[in-house]
């Protein structure tokens, strides 16, 4: 830091820009950007250097999670159930591929719904190791029965929530056709 500020008072740079992390004095880190700049006399000479901080701690924290984020993308590409990142107004925030494959819908246009755009019925947004089953709405406005696990986590000021969706109709048809199956076999045997 030292340097660089030579460096722009002695006119070798135009101007000073450096990042760097500070102690605050709750102990707590802070990212800083620093840009400075040298004011000069007639003859040249620096009278006065003109030097903005800016406080950047949550850029650099976003930065991080993105970054991380993407190390977990293909994980989540692989999964079978479609998953849906929500906030505590129901807006969706994300999706994976699976969702968006499942739901019919764009990226950019599913993370512009609500959940209430989806869901059939109010679901209890709150954690449960119990699955809820209910109905959701593709975007051809076909209706699907699936089994939603909901998890919900603070981040930043607010409550974010995973849904997990699985599609069970197939399990739900296999289930009627197997009752309508028994049902003749009763008849059969009874009659």
């Amino acid at each position: 830091v030292i340097k660089d500020l030579k460096n722009c008072l002695d006119g070798l740079t135009p101007s000073y820009h450096k990042t760097h992390r500070l102690q605050h004095k709750d102990g707590s880190y802070h990212w800083l950007q620093s840009q400075g700049t040298v004011q000069r006399d007639n003859k040249g000479q620096p009278y006065r250097f003109l030097i903005r901080f800016t406080d950047i701690t949550e850029h650099k924290r976003l930065e991080q999670t993105l970054e991380t984020s993407k190390h977990y993308e293909p994980l989540l590409a692989a999964l079978p159930e479609a998953l849906l990142l929500i906030d505590n107004q129901g807006q969706l925030i994300d999706a994976n591929l699976t969702a968006l494959q499942f739901y019919g819908y764009p990226r950019q246009e599913l993370l512009q719904l609500k959940l209430t755009n989806l869901a059939t019925n109010d679901l209890k947004l709150t954690d449960s190791r119990t699955p809820q089953v209910t109905s959701h709405k593709k975007k051809d406005g076909t209706l699907v029965s699936v089994e939603v696990m909901v998890t919900t986590f603070p981040w930043q000021p607010q409550k974010l929530i995973i849904l997990t969706v699985r599609d069970v109709s197939p399990l739900r048809e296999s289930t009627t056709t197997l009752a309508e199956s028994e049902a003749r076999y009763r008849l059969l045997f009874e009659a």
